[in-house]
């Protein structure tokens, strides 16, 4: 550092590039948005080892970017099929509805559903597809995929995959409502 206090910490955190989209001089208050992007440049600076210092925190950090995903996908349980009673495990401050936020927590039955304790979130998808399977791919005994409707949805789990499989008497021709989540 070179200089007086506090212009020579100013300099560094903008060579740095701390204050990249913080317009802010020496003595204004930040705002809540300016904060989080302080952080944000915080993660995606790089360090004396040349490393992004978010890296050493478990954050994945990429191009200048923090993979906000592996972050959340690391906290992120389910999916669930919700049954005619569910209790989570916590009460959400934030909840999903099919991709939208939502003041309401209610599941219904057969609502597929995720969570994250932590970021205390609840996504809940509702919708559904309903038909006949018209086709299953790659094969009828061990299917990946499943044509309903003139559309193909990727099976979400070995267990979905045994229920259409033709070794459990499902398949194409079976009439089947998918939850979509």
């Amino acid at each position: 550092l070179s200089g007086s206090f506090p212009n020579a910490q100013l300099n560094k955190a903008s060579e740095l590039g701390l204050r990249n989209q913080v317009d802010r001089s020496q003595g204004e208050v930040l705002n809540y948005e300016e904060c989080a992007l302080l952080f944000y440049n915080a993660l995606t600076a790089n360090t004396a080892s040349g490393s992004a210092y978010g890296s050493s925190l478990g954050f994945t950090v990429s191009n200048g970017q923090v993979d906000t995903s592996s972050v959340m996908l690391k906290s992120l349980k389910g999916p669930f099929v919700a049954g005619d009673t569910v209790q989570l495990p916590f009460v959400p401050k934030m909840v999903y509805r099919n991709d939208k936020a939502s003041e309401s927590a209610e599941l219904n039955k057969y609502d597929v559903y995720y969570y994250s304790e932590s970021l205390q979130t609840l996504w809940v998808y509702t919708r559904r597809a309903a038909g006949r399977i018209t086709a299953v791919s790659p094969s009828a005994s061990a299917p990946t995929s499943v044509t309903v409707a003139g559309t193909s949805y990727t099976l979400g789990s070995s267990a979905v995959a045994s229920q259409v499989s033709s070794l459990n008497g499902g398949g194409v021709g079976e009439v089947v409502t998918l939850l979509l989540g």
